[in-house]
């Protein structure tokens, strides 16, 4: 019963996430795990990932599950770090803009770094990940 109650907390609490083993998980095609969230998404790295690959599995579970027009951004929200919430491993927190705007490059994975979807869409491609 409490564990019902605290799965039904964590569902109902506003930019509350599918934590492991409570839903279904988006498989990207780099290998990490996204995970929908109420302002846009958590991709879970599945060893050490670099920032492009967080970026690239945001772009891939948007655009070809959500339809988000590969002229939108993506904002990572939350410095790249070991969450908690996911046993640990590291987390990049994502949002979606219309704007397209990025700042660059990504060389650090911090906070307010963006780009848009077709570039993180073209990291993947470079990397060999899909063509799509």
């Amino acid at each position: 019963m409490l564990r019902a109650v605290l799965t039904a907390a964590v569902l109902l609490v506003p930019g509350s996430v599918l934590l492991p083993g409570q839903g279904d998980a988006y498989p990207a095609d780099n290998g990490l795990r996204v995970f929908p969230t109420d302002e846009g998404a958590v991709v879970r790295s599945m060893g050490g990932a670099a920032a492009r690959e967080f970026f690239c599995a945001a772009a891939d579970w948007a655009v070809h599950t959500q339809g988000l027009p590969r002229g939108a951004s993506i904002v990572l929200t939350r410095d790249v770090a070991p969450d908690p919430a996911f046993d640990g491993a590291r987390t990049a927190y994502f949002a979606f803009g219309a704007d397209g705007r990025g700042t660059g490059l990504i060389v650090r994975p911090l906070a307010g770094e963006s780009m848009s979807a077709a570039h993180a869409l073209l990291i993947c491609d470079q990397e060999g990940l899909f063509v799509d």
